[in-house]
């Protein structure tokens, strides 16, 4: 209210000012309207003043020439006369002249008086007229500076008035929404305290359904509080747990089955190494080197199989174990196919898991290079140090796969040990970072590349374990 009563009172005052600036402006004009019209006035009198000037002096000439031409005429006394009869005239003629100038020039000074008392008139008028409009607007400006105090006057009285029962409304108002708030917070406490007995008793419940064993119970709740948010929490611990558990339990029972076949590979491995040793001897007596050599492959493959029921392995015996598995398929296919090795020195001193080259190595003798149909196969078997890890790579130039079988040979059961064992072996024993990976292509080979990482050291403890 008092930021408009300024606004007021700031607008009236400069009204004011803006009339008594006009009323100013207007009485210059006046003047200057004034003295424009009495200088027009003067400058047409000088105008008519110097043509009349002119004028007589063309007459003194022309009066003169006149005279000169009588004066040269005159030939007689009577000419003499005349002569100076019109000598007489133009004398008169010249005094009459003098004259007009005279008067002309006091004419000219009256105008050049009058000219400076319009100007002083017209001067004290301004100031008289000037004097006049600033006490008319003092006048003005006091009568409405009396209003204007006034009106504040009223206008304050009001204020206080309006403010008074206003703060008595606002406090009436404020007490009833306090009594409202009071109300409603109690109220919603309430029903608060009920939910929370109810979803504490769910959430004790589930607890102990967990504690019993149940992991598979659910529980939700729409509650945006903090016990809505303690139960959305146990359930993502639920999920998680129930998550870790089957993939846990989905790699144990992989582990175990695997065991479990290295276990039933195992049974009476000495009635077997026995076999073979006195199968060896005979045929050695028999003279018959192919027999012996074949139970002498025979006995290094399964005794490095076997491996005395270990999981781990040296690198240089799953080469041996490889090499006896080839020869003996060698042996089987009269030299049908051809074997070579890449291997880089020093790695024999490293570790890995048993059995892993042989059922890549059968693979593809049955699937690749028995189904040429010209024999001519080769066997190409490589291995080498890149960075911490062991790369291992078993090709052959047979069939081919198809290439809508080849990404599932990795993820479904082809029968026996196949490569999908040895993929999962693997990933539960390193991490799914390594495993196997296959690459072919129809009539003209395939290759199996299988990494590892590479660790050798406490070789002989972890061997003996």
């Amino acid at each position: 209210m008092e930021t408009g009563i300024l606004i007021l009172t700031a607008i009236a005052a400069g009204a004011a000012l803006f009339c008594l600036f006009q009323m100013m402006a207007v009485n210059r004009r006046l003047a200057r309207l004034e003295a424009q019209d009495f200088n027009k006035k003067l400058s047409t009198l000088q105008a008519t003043l110097a043509e009349q000037d002119r004028q007589s002096r063309q007459e003194i000439v022309d009066g003169a020439q006149n005279a000169v031409r009588l004066v040269g005429e005159m030939l007689s006394a009577n000419q003499q006369t005349a002569f100076q009869a019109e000598s007489q005239k133009l004398d008169a003629m010249n005094h009459s002249v003098l004259q007009q100038q005279a008067a002309q020039r006091e004419m000219l000074q009256s105008l050049s008086a009058l000219l400076s008392s319009n100007q002083q008139q017209i001067s004290e008028l301004q100031s008289r007229k000037f004097s006049e409009i600033s006490q008319s607007l003092s006048e003005k400006q006091n009568t409405l500076n009396t209003a204007m105090a006034n009106q504040f006057s009223v206008l304050e009285n009001r204020l206080k008035t309006f403010e008074t029962g206003n703060e008595q409304k606002l406090e009436n108002m404020r007490q009833t929404i306090e009594k409202q708030l009071a109300a409603i917070q109690q109220d919603n406490n309430r029903k608060l305290d009920e939910m929370r007995g109810i979803v504490d008793e769910k959430l004790q419940k589930t607890m102990q359904q967990v504690e019993g064993g149940d992991m598979g119970v659910t529980i939700t709740s729409e509650s945006h509080d903090e016990v809505g948010d303690l139960i959305r929490s146990f359930q993502k611990m639920l999920d998680k747990i129930n998550a870790l558990i089957n993939e846990v339990y989905t790699g144990k029972l992989a582990q175990k089955e695997a065991e479990m076949r290295a276990l039933q590979a195992q049974i009476n491995p000495h009635f077997l190494y026995n076999s073979l040793s006195l199968i060896n001897w005979r045929a050695i007596r028999a003279d018959a080197p192919d027999i012996s050599e074949m139970a002498q492959l025979l006995s290094t493959f399964y005794r490095t199989t076997l491996n005395k029921g270990k999981q781990l392995t040296s690198v240089a015996d799953e080469l041996k174990n490889t090499r006896s598995y080839i020869d003996i398929q060698r042996i089987m296919h009269s030299g049908q196919f051809e074997a070579i090795y890449q291997i880089e020195e020093g790695l024999g001193e490293y570790l890995m898991l048993n059995l892993l080259l042989q059922p890549l190595v059968e693979n593809a003798i049955v699937h690749g290079l028995d189904q040429r149909p010209d024999g001519g196969g080769i066997l190409r078997i490589t291995a080498a140090h890149k960075k911490d890890t062991i790369v291992f790579m078993v090709e052959d130039n047979g069939v081919g796969i198809d290439p809508q079988a080849l990404p599932n040979l990795l993820t479904q059961d082809s029968g026996g040990y196949g490569i999908k064992n040895v993929h999962e072996r693997i990933q539960l024993y390193y991490g799914k970072e390594f495993g196997l990976t296959l690459e072919s292509k129809l009539s003209v080979g395939t290759r199996a590349t299988l990494t590892i990482p590479a660790r050798r050291k406490n070789f002989e403890s972890q061997l003996n374990q």
